[in-house]
């Protein structure tokens, strides 16, 4: 049985100590508002989607809709929306990086999942390592800010150059190997690299609604065929992304019609023919295999969306706000990964994500990290 999305409710207090630090954007403006920070530039409609390009631009200035909107709502009591196309997304943000007195300040957990599974909060049924859980990153979306439909690839092969090594292993049936039978199997490689033989299991998402409101549509890994993933060819670091044309067509036109909840209320089911209807007439009919299927959640303050691998999701800012990810892995998908590659690759891959965690560790929080005398060269580290 495949890993299943999930949403929490009010899980912010697990996850962050102070989350005002995060979505207060005068007082943001104010004490990092000369910061030089990278953002996503915007395609037509507020849409995040590839090939990306990145600006850097002050933060100050990059937060001035923000600020004003926050202070016209405060004043008069509404929401932080907006009716134009936002150009820039604070998207992905390293915070340490960019941000490190904020980690600090807002008290954000490092291992966010690893906590979340140690306490019982997380459902998932495998272990999760804290090596194998990335930094969190931050976000910050203006109201109409849109990302293409697409699934989180685990990264353990974009860096390697593709070859002919194939796994052999039988995987089961929400981790087979891509096959004529196998539903993630399609004409587009099935989210492996262009002349490679991997198979990139993805990765989980935790995404954490600090403030302001987000809706997500996410379908499940079976229904890959029908959104239309990139044709061969296309560079493999977009092959995660639907086919850019197909989710631009699809969601501003049929989404933005819907409640937006996930159980479909009886008086929708005329309006959910005449989505089918419209889908079917248009260029992407096949997206009307998928589209009864979907999941939609809206997430508001505090709450924070499961998104399992391999499982395809378009993400909407619906009033401006902040939000904290972090990606894992669990041992599922590594040992998937570790049946693909090398020991040398493995302990790459590994020593990668180590060094990346210990990059960030806050003062006193390196309990988990690996001993620094450990020999990567003599074993694989994972097992």
């Amino acid at each position: 049985m495949s890993a299943q999305a999930h949403i929490y409710r009010n899980l912010t207090p697990q996850l962050i100590g102070n989350p005002a630090q995060l979505s207060n954007y005068p007082l943001l403006a104010e004490k990092y508002g000369d910061k030089q920070v990278p953002l996503t530039v915007l395609q037509e409609h507020g849409y995040s989607a590839p090939p990306f390009q990145k600006k850097t631009v002050l933060f100050g200035e990059y937060l001035s809709p923000a600020v004003s909107a926050q202070s016209s709502a405060s004043h008069a009591h509404h929401s932080v929306t907006s009716h134009s196309s936002p150009a820039y997304y604070l998207q992905q943000c390293n915070l340490q990086e960019h941000f490190p007195e904020l980690i600090k300040e807002a008290q954000i957990a490092y291992h966010g999942p690893y906590l979340l599974m140690e306490s019982s909060y997380l459902k998932t049924s495998c272990l999760i390592k804290p090596e194998f859980c990335s930094n969190p990153t931050y976000f910050i979306g203006l109201a109409g800010t849109k990302t293409s439909l697409h699934f989180d690839r685990s990264g353990a092969f974009s860096h390697r150059v593709p070859t002919s090594k194939t796994s052999t292993q039988n995987y089961n049936s929400t981790t087979q190997p891509v096959s004529a039978s196998n539903p993630l199997s399609t004409a587009t490689n099935g989210g492996k690299s262009p002349s490679s033989s991997f198979y990139d299991p993805g990765k989980y998402n935790l995404l954490l609604q600090v403030s302001g409101k987000r809706k997500v549509v996410m379908f499940a890994p079976e229904y890959t065929p029908h959104l239309y993933p990139p044709e061969p060819g296309h560079s493999a670091s977009y092959n995660s992304f639907s086919r850019e044309d197909a989710s631009l067509i699809l969601f501003p036109n049929v989404s933005a019609c819907t409640t937006f909840v996930h159980t479909i209320e009886p008086d929708g089911r005329t309006k959910l023919e005449e989505q089918l209807q419209y889908i079917t007439q248009g260029p992407f009919p096949s997206l009307a295999e998928a589209w009864p299927h979907r999941k939609e959640y809206v997430l508001v303050d505090g709450d924070a969306l499961l998104i399992p691998p391999r499982w395809w999701y378009y993400s909407e800012v619906l009033e401006t706000g902040s939000a904290i990810n972090w990606w894992f892995l669990t041992d599922h998908e590594i040992e998937i990964i570790r049946e693909q590659l090398s020991c040398d690759e493995i302990n790459e891959v590994y020593h990668t994500h180590i060094n990346n965690i210990r990059s960030s560790a806050r003062d006193g929080e390196d309990e988990n990290e690996p001993d620094d005398d450990e020999d990567k060269s003599s074993s694989c580290v994972i097992m």
